[in-house]
């Protein structure tokens, strides 16, 4: 009898080891995403600025009324704002994300992130 209720304690032992086992490695991928969302979101932010900031340059350059605008200041403007409305829409899906997605929208996020900062790069001739 004392053996029979030594096995099934081992028993119930070994089981509850094996759950505690899974639920851990399940949390440590939970945390792993979740910081991965919280590290693009802040290269998110950070392109935002950066790209907010030029934006702000470029429109003194051409005054409040855009007069002194050329063609190519005009289309780098309308090109910048654009990406600036796409960081905008990522920052919120990026900070909505689940774990099924967030493969996909972390390849979006960057491709957005890279543009946007190849467009400052491009204005201020790779400064």
């Amino acid at each position: 009898m004392k053996n029979l209720f030594l096995a099934s304690c081992i028993g119930l032992m070994a089981i509850s080891t094996s759950a505690s086992a899974q639920d851990a490695s399940s949390a440590a991928e939970q945390v792993s995403v979740q910081d991965e969302i919280r590290a693009t979101s802040a290269q998110l932010k950070e392109a935002y600025g950066i790209l907010s900031q030029d934006i702000a340059h470029l429109n003194r350059e051409i005054g409040p009324d855009a007069t002194k605008a050329t063609p190519e200041q005009d289309a780098m403007r309308a090109r910048m704002q654009k990406s600036l409305s796409q960081l905008e829409g990522m920052l919120t899906t990026v900070n909505t994300a689940n774990e099924e997605q967030w493969a996909e929208i972390k390849a979006k996020a960057e491709t957005v992130r890279t543009g946007a900062l190849s467009l400052v790069k491009e204005r201020t001739g790779g400064k």
